[in-house]
């Protein structure tokens, strides 16, 4: 975050609900790992205090973003774990260093009074937007279980619209207050982005996006494409694996 010239990064620490905060006019990426260093107490860059976490008995505080909105800092994480219990809570204060006040109706969102399997569960980790014609939305993770409490498709994520209330604080704007399986769109052009081609003749001097993965290559030895030995003709490759194990901490590939 940047604020009055000044750039912020924070992060918190699960287990206590402390929230770190890094602030210096110009900040580089060697500091922020200094910062982060664990058990580290002599850098003159970390704040440390308490968001709320024992105020509100919380557990697993995560996630933090600060924002700046009419002349308040709201601070929002998410809360309660990455299960039934998920939630978005909020606390705001008038300097970004706090004490913060906590939000009276948290958690602002949350489907932890709901069964495991409503259509849509175990709701949090969210961030909050202002779109260029003045509308308010909330992204923010979510599962879709089926019979069993399965959910294949892994957290995905959702979208909900939401209001600044007279009070200060944000609320879901529809009907329910739930992030639901169909609402509004937001008031913005839409876009559809071409389809990405179904096979790849490596033709190209670069991979097309279809390559990509979640998480990189520990080394430039985890994969590799090669011309193909069992034929020379143009369009044939062959990817190479590197033996990694699916429990083995590396970034395993499937295919």
């Amino acid at each position: 975050m940047f604020n009055e010239g000044e750039m912020f990064l924070q992060w918190t620490s699960v287990s206590t609900g402390t929230l770190h905060l890094v602030s210096k006019k110009s900040l580089d990426f060697d500091e922020v790992l200094v910062a982060m260093t664990p058990n580290r107490t002599t850098t003159s860059l970390v704040q440390e205090f308490t968001w709320g976490g024992v105020k509100t008995r919380s557990k697993w505080i995560e996630a933090p973003h600060i924002y700046k909105k009419d002349g308040w800092y709201y601070l929002l994480v998410a809360e309660g774990g990455t299960f039934v219990n998920h939630s978005v809570q909020m606390a705001r204060c008038r300097t970004i260093q706090g004490d913060y006040e906590i939000c009276p109706r948290n958690p602002i969102v949350s489907h932890r009074h709901m069964p495991l399997l409503n259509p849509i569960s175990v709701t949090g980790h969210a961030d909050i937007v202002e779109t260029q014609n003045g509308e308010w939305w909330m992204v923010l993770l979510a599962v879709r279980p089926y019979e069993g409490g399965h959910y294949n498709l892994g957290r995905e994520t959702f979208m909900v619209p939401i209001i600044w209330a007279e009070d200060g604080w944000p609320m879901v704007d529809n009907e329910t207050g739930l992030v639901q399986t169909e609402d509004r769109l937001p008031d913005l052009p839409k876009t559809i982005y071409p389809l990405m081609p179904e096979s790849d003749n490596f033709e190209c001097d670069t991979l097309q996006m279809q390559w990509n993965t979640i998480h990189p290559p520990s080394s430039a030895a985890s994969w590799a494409l090669r011309p193909s030995a069992v034929s020379s003709a143009a369009g044939w490759g062959e990817v190479v694996l590197a033996p990694t194990g699916a429990a083995s901490g590396g970034a395993p590939s499937g295919f």
